[in-house]
């Protein structure tokens, strides 16, 4: 029941594919997650969860020695999955017919949660310089100008190019979102998986404007089907509102 492994045939009509096509490692979780999960199915109760203190103190203090990233406790929230927070963002944060806007080639779900929301989609390409994509911060000013756009999704490091974003870069590039007002959707979930002498920088520490960080340990655990992501929040406004948006769809 692996989407990657059996759902070749479903999405490509062909078998004996070998499936790049989905971010799932072939390769098991470390043993003290595999150790904790199999102590938690162990007890045999499976009711009604309270989250504990642990799970934020842990997550707030990965980001702190991993990416230098202070976390407030009252920023976290939390969603199902990255794509998911996408559509809940793109609805709570914009109107059927307005622009919005991200940085192409992208993971197509970026593409579909603003066609399939009723949402104008209005890509900026990226640079590709001898395979080496960069940002045309001059277009992409022109682009908010022209387009109206008020919130970007925002790949880093960026999937599908590979870029792990310099800090000049980020700088120009919340510069940019700074002047048209533009609020963005960073989404870092692939934030351990870099390798070379560049680590990875959190856009929410560069950028002063009002911005929303998704991410998870999924990519760099392969703990994909657990289904828990990460959005923080730093704006107060923002929380509320996405805590009044999702407040509308919760279940059970």
């Amino acid at each position: 029941d692996s989407v990657k492994w059996d759902g070749t045939k479903q999405t490509f009509g062909e078998v004996g594919l070998l499936p790049l096509w989905v971010a799932d490692m072939d390769f098991q979780a470390p043993a003290c997650v595999r150790e904790a999960v199999a102590s938690w199915a162990a007890q045999g109760a499976y009711g009604y969860y309270k989250i504990p203190d642990r799970y934020y103190k842990a997550f707030q203090r990965w980001e702190q020695l991993q990416h230098g990233y202070t976390v407030e406790r009252d920023w976290i929230r939390f969603s199902p999955g990255i794509v998911s927070a996408i559509y809940w963002l793109v609805q709570m944060l914009t109107k059927p017919g307005d622009a919005v806007t991200t940085l192409t080639p992208v993971y197509y779900p970026f593409l579909n949660a603003i066609k399939d929301n009723g949402r104008e989609l209005t890509p900026c390409q990226l640079v590709n310089e001898g395979g080496k994509y960069t940002m045309d911060f001059d277009r992409l000013d022109k682009h908010f100008a022209d387009t109206q756009s008020k919130l970007l999704i925002f790949s880093s490091t960026h999937n599908p190019v590979g870029r792990v974003w310099l800090r000049e870069e980020l700088e120009q590039l919340c510069a940019v979102c700074e002047k048209h007002g533009v609020t963005i959707l960073s989404d870092e979930i692939h934030q351990d998986l870099v390798i070379g002498d560049h680590p990875h920088i959190p856009t929410a520490t560069i950028y002063k404007g009002r911005i929303v960080t998704l991410c998870s340990a999924s990519k760099s655990f392969n703990l994909a089907g657990l289904k828990n992501s990460f959005v923080v929040i730093p704006d107060e406004q923002l929380r509320e509102q996405y805590d009044k948006f999702v407040g509308t769809i919760r279940c059970g």
